[in-house]
């Protein structure tokens, strides 16, 4: 069950909320609420904390699901003998506070996500550094250039934000490109900046499920070489036809933003 002691310090009062009712209107069981619990929702106007969610088998499992349904940090403690199903908490679903994680270095805009082992539930007051965007719930805003077991984070509900338009850390991905058509082209998870090896104007990758604000850009690292990129099926990039591929020039850089759930939009093909 959540802890209602807190290692989680607000940095700044001023912050968006938002009001949930507690577990016990939805469990009728003992699960309590710590301040600075990272929470999710569960439906029916109520907000469980990270620990509550079952292990999903590693620590980019759990953070992709929790991510998915982020709903805030908790500003109140609930007690675990507490059986008021109307009670309310208050949520922060936007601001800037510190958390608990694993010893490391930060830079501003690295993305965040909550902390797991990978072989137990994740930690409620406890976050760690994500690549894609897709498991982050927040952006750190503090550099720190020693490595630290604390981080200023500005946590960003997905319920009410759209988190494709937070910083990015900037740190490239490398993907090798694999297959050649829409259904075998390698799988690029999500968001993000990658450095994508192999092309041999064959070899293709694919973009990740259209979601609008994403962005993706890809930086094809082979010279002398096209590299081809696919959307998910029945999705069209520029005025192309569904499914159709686009060719990324030899060292050419691409970025392509999602419009709506069926449209990527980029620069024109340079191809001859």
């Amino acid at each position: 069950m959540g802890s209602v002691n807190s290692t989680t310090r607000f940095i700044f009062p001023d912050c968006l909320t938002y009001d949930y009712l507690i577990p016990y209107a939805l469990s009728s069981g003992a699960i309590a609420v710590g301040i600075g619990d990272l929470m999710y929702d569960v439906g029916s106007g109520v907000a469980y904390p990270a620990d509550q969610q079952a292990s999903q088998g590693s620590e980019a499992a759990d953070q992709a699901m929790f991510a998915n349904v982020f709903c805030g940090v908790s500003q109140e403690a609930v007690l675990s003998t507490e059986t008021n199903a109307l009670k309310r908490i208050t949520l922060m679903t936007d601001g800037v506070c510190l958390f608990k994680c694993p010893s490391q270095t930060w830079s501003k805009g690295d993305l965040i996500g909550v902390y797991s082992t990978g072989s137990a539930v994740p930690d409620a007051q406890q976050v760690d550094k994500v690549t894609n965007i897709d498991l982050a719930i927040g952006v750190c805003v503090k550099d720190e250039t020693s490595a630290v077991t604390q981080v200023v984070v500005r946590v960003i509900a997905r319920r009410y934000s759209t988190l494709p338009d937070l910083p990015r850390s900037g740190i490239p991905q490398v993907v090798a490109a694999s297959g050649t058509a829409i259904g075998n082209a390698a799988k690029l998870p999500g968001a993000g900046i990658y450095y994508v090896t192999n092309a041999n104007n064959s070899a293709a990758v694919q973009l990740p499920p259209a979601v609008a604000g994403r962005r993706v850009t890809i930086i094809n690292g082979t010279a002398g070489s096209t590299l081809q990129v696919f959307p998910t099926v029945n999705v069209h990039i520029n005025g192309t036809a569904n499914n159709a591929v686009y060719n990324i020039a030899n060292a050419a850089v691409r970025t392509f933003d999602c419009i709506n759930t069926i449209l990527w939009a980029t620069a024109p093909e340079t191809i001859a």
